[in-house]
């Protein structure tokens, strides 16, 4: 399997990205400057609880993953 290689790090500033999975059961779209914020989730029998706000210097330390089994 091959890697994919990323980065929203640009001269002066980040840039603002999104990723959207799409499954068999919902779809979730994350996104942001810093790939922060749950813009979208429609999951069949998963109600998304409220998250609180994030420190951009800290999103990586706190990051749970949502199980793909989830949504696929």
């Amino acid at each position: 399997m091959g890697s994919i290689n990323y980065s929203t790090a640009v001269w002066d500033k980040n840039l603002e990205s999104s990723i959207t999975i799409i499954g068999s059961k919902g779809s979730i779209k994350l996104g942001g400057q810093y790939m922060n914020e749950v813009e979208y989730c429609h999951i069949k029998d998963y109600t998304m609880p409220q998250l609180e706000e994030t420190n951009p210097l800290t999103i990586m330390a706190h990051t749970k993953a949502l199980p793909l089994t989830t949504i696929m």
